[in-house]
């Protein structure tokens, strides 16, 4: 502002100096903040550039307010801090609460990018008013300047523009202050949720540190009208409270918080649904392994039910929250496929126990959300427990007749079921002394624990069976890394998915246990505590991170390798050897940028590794000469191609075929299958023989004799003719048969010819054909003629 004062008094100045023909120069004009003529059409294509932009950026933010019917970040929803407080003040449901906890996390988690969006919309408005301040300075003084000097040119422009970036500056504040109103509000619908989901939590900690009281009067004293559990919540309060009084209107939240995981999740079911149907009648006839193949031949051949399973399981996967009203439905839907397929999985002695751990996990959901501890529900929760020990004994009678031949996973079931059984009979006599909560979760934790433990079982059957088809029978086996590496990615692949389904095993009996929670916080805890030693501060955080990011920069390097060595620069046209230099190449440039990168995950400034590069600079000056020298010489040899995987080689006394070039050395199989680690400076400073660089041509010779009552130029034209009809012989260059002179008992030939293939095989092939067609014209087989003379001595 100051600056602009100033340029006005200037500008009177010298304007009184002036005529009103006369301007000042362009520089000076430029200095004062003035526009000069020169400059006055470019200066007016960026005014109405900024003109441009800003009212498209107010009409966009007004379309949003339009379609929404009022600010997309200013639609706070209240209805979960209504949740949380009619929870926190009227019910003692622990499940209730942890749901709520769960969906208010899942809330946050959006307030938090709304306000985020709200930061960004409100740096956008800010800037924009800064530059129309700055334009309406400019141009109010190139005004009031071309007014004063009399220039009419320009003037009325200057006018319009001045009018025009005031009317936008208007609305750009207008806008600004709606940004912030509805950024205060978001910061403060935050605040709220912070404190809502603090209380949240200090309520799951007080019921886990009150289990070990009993929460209710024992079944067999007489209740007291005086003393009823106002803390809990009715069947219709309940529906209320988690369903707001309208499904609707919790389904239409469901989709709105869920629009990239709903589509995700339909795709992921296209995808299962075809790949089922398209294997159904291939998995019986491949040869898969024969522990899986059972479990997996009746999973396929069932695949509209194994369908229904996958689907309904990953829904509560891949969703942070389900709708309360439907979540019965989809628990329904989930025990259907899973008895049918059980049925047919297991033997008739578990069907039963099968059957009773479905209908008590079914039970047990209910429980959870409308029990309150008291009447039936108390009954059903005894009954429950009886189940329990009910199941467990069937399970232990059918041990007892099937001697062990079982599956694996109720194998499992078999050794635990004493336990399982104890804990069971354990939750029944809790429930009737009054411990009602910790015998709900005890019965929670066993049932979920075992039908946990069977969908997993059965995912992983699924995940092994559509892995192994799409890997070994399908179009994927066109690519050569996946034809080349199948067995490989499916055993990797199948440890990556039981790992994650371990995960979900374990997750799901710590939230039923009511420890997700506080283990997820001692983890973090945990995770995130640094340890420091003198100078060196460091954290589990850091050390995973780094080898996280090390593994993953080596796996990505091989697969690159693997991916750009087999399947991509083969369909170029480039020299033998040179796909392998470049994917090596790659290889090692990603590694060495991986292990930059895991370094800096840990903290560690790249800059301050300054005395590694010294350390090793001494290490190579005295004990990693020879290190370092096969480094470079590999190198060498991957640019200049001296040798190539596949190469006939002779170097010192190593004879054989090129197996592998590393940086460090050449794996060389000898003649007698010996594999021979080369270092890669033999080849670099010593002589190598490479029989096969520019190809594969050999010469082979052979040395051919005949009898002496054999016609020389007959033999001659009889071995051409067994030459010439070969087809392994190269036609050139032309075999040749040369006449060297005969010896006191045979003629002697030396037969030439050309091979690229079958080397020992065809000269041998050769010199036997030569031989039937010697032996045929009875020249054959020379021998040597000696004579024994007897020498009288002389009387």
């Amino acid at each position: 502002m100051q600056h602009g004062l100033l340029g006005l008094i200037m500008l009177f100045f010298f304007s009184s100096l002036f005529s009103q023909t006369q301007l000042l120069p362009n520089d000076s004009l430029r200095g004062l903040n003035i526009i000069p003529p020169v400059d006055l059409n470019m200066q007016l294509a960026k005014a109405d550039e900024f003109l441009e932009s800003a009212t498209f950026l107010l009409q966009k933010d007004s379309l949003v307010l339009e379609s929404s019917g009022s600010p997309e970040l200013l639609q706070v929803e209240a209805k979960p801090r209504s949740v949380a407080r009619h929870l926190l003040s009227g019910s003692n449901n622990i499940n209730l609460i942890q749901l709520e906890f769960n969906r208010l996390s899942v809330y946050s988690s959006k307030l938090v990018k709304n306000i985020e969006q709200a930061d960004a919309q409100i740096r956008a408005y800010s800037g924009r008013i800064s530059e129309a301040n700055e334009l309406e300075e400019t141009w109010r003084n190139t005004q009031t300047y071309y007014e004063k000097v009399g220039l009419e040119k320009g003037l009325e422009r200057a006018e319009s523009l001045v009018n025009s970036i005031k009317e936008v500056e208007s609305e750009l504040t207008e806008s600004l202050n709606v940004h912030l109103e509805i950024q205060q509000k978001l910061m403060d619908e935050e605040a709220e949720l912070k404190r809502l989901l603090t209380m949240l939590g200090e309520s799951q900690n007080n019921f886990l540190s009150g289990l070990l009281k009993p929460n209710k009067a024992p079944i067999w004293a007489e209740p007291d009208s005086g003393n009823v559990d106002s803390l809990t919540l009715t069947n219709a309060e309940v529906a209320e409270v988690l369903s707001g009084g309208s499904m609707k209107a919790e389904l239409d939240a469901f989709f709105d918080d869920n629009k990239g995981r709903i589509t995700g999740h339909l795709l992921l079911s296209i995808l299962v649904g075809v790949l089922l149907f398209s294997f159904k009648d291939k998995v019986a006839e491949v040869n898969i392994d024969p522990d899986k193949k059972p479990a997996i031949t009746v999973l396929f051949s069932h695949p509209v039910v194994t369908w229904v399973m996958v689907i309904t399981t990953s829904a509560f996967l891949i969703y942070p929250s389900i709708p309360f009203g439907i979540k019965p439905f989809m628990l329904a839907l989930l025990s259907l496929p899973l008895l049918l397929l059980g049925i047919k999985l297991v033997r008739s002695e578990f069907r039963w126990p099968l059957f009773i751990i479905l209908l008590l996990y079914n039970i047990n959901q209910f429980i959870e959300i409308y029990g309150n501890g008291e009447g039936i529900y108390r009954m059903v929760m005894l009954a429950e427990s009886l189940g329990g020990v009910l199941a467990m004994l069937f399970i232990l009678r059918a041990k007892k007749l099937l001697n062990g031949h079982i599956l694996f996973l109720w194998r499992v079931v078999s050794e635990t079921a004493p336990f399982a059984a104890l804990l069971f009979a354990l939750a029944f006599v809790l429930n009737v002394t009054g411990y009602v909560a910790l015998s709900q979760i005890i019965t929670s934790v066993i049932t979920s624990c075992y039908l946990t433990a069977l969908i997993v079982v059965l995912l992983s059957r699924i995940g092994y069976g559509l892995t192994h088809m799409l890997l070994f029978h399908s179009g994927l086996i066109r690519i050569n890394v996946i034809a080349n590496y199948r067995t490989l990615l499916l055993k990797r692949s199948m440890q990556v998915f039981s790992l994650y389904l371990i995960y979900v095993w374990l997750t799901v009996v710590l939230r039923k246990a009511m420890l997700a929670q506080p283990v997820q916080l001692l983890w973090r805890s945990f995770y995130t505590e640094e340890f420091t030693y003198g100078a060196l501060s460091i954290s589990v955080q850091n050390i995973t991170e780094f080898f996280v990011v090390l593994l993953s920069s080596v796996i990505l390097a091989n697969v690159i390798r693997a991916i750009l060595e087999e399947d991509l620069l083969v369909h170029f046209s480039l020299k033998r050897g040179v796909p392998k230099a470049i994917a090596m190449v790659t290889k090692y440039t990603l590694l060495v940028v991986g292990f930059f990168l895991a370094v800096s995950s840990m903290g560690v400034d790249i800059d301050k590794l300054g005395f590694l590069a010294g350390g090793l600079g001494v290490g190579i000056g005295f004990g990693l000469q020879n290190i370092v020298g096969n480094f470079i010489s590999g190198l060498i040899l991957i640019f200049e191609r001296p040798i190539h995987e596949g190469d006939v080689i002779v170097a010192g006394q190593t004879e054989g075929e090129v197996k592998e070039i590393g940086l460090r050395s050449c794996v060389v199989r000898s003649w007698d299958g010996a594999e021979v680690i080369v270092p890669n400076q033999e080849f670099i400073s010593g002589k190598v023989t490479n029989w096969t660089l520019s190809d594969a041509q050999r010469r082979k010779e052979l040395l051919i004799k005949a009898k002496l009552s054999a016609n020389p130029k007959e033999v001659v034209s009889n071995i051409r003719t067994v030459l010439e009809v070969r087809e392994d012989l190269l036609k050139s260059p032309a075999p040749m048969v040369l006449y060297q002179g005969y010896s006191e008992y045979s003629h002697d030939f030396r037969v030439l010819f050309w091979l690229n293939r079958n080397l020992l095989v065809s000269s041998s092939e050769v010199a036997l054909d030569i031989y039937d067609k010697l032996s045929q014209l009875g020249v054959a087989n020379p021998v040597p003629v000696r004579e024994i003379r007897e020498h009288k001595k002389a009387d």
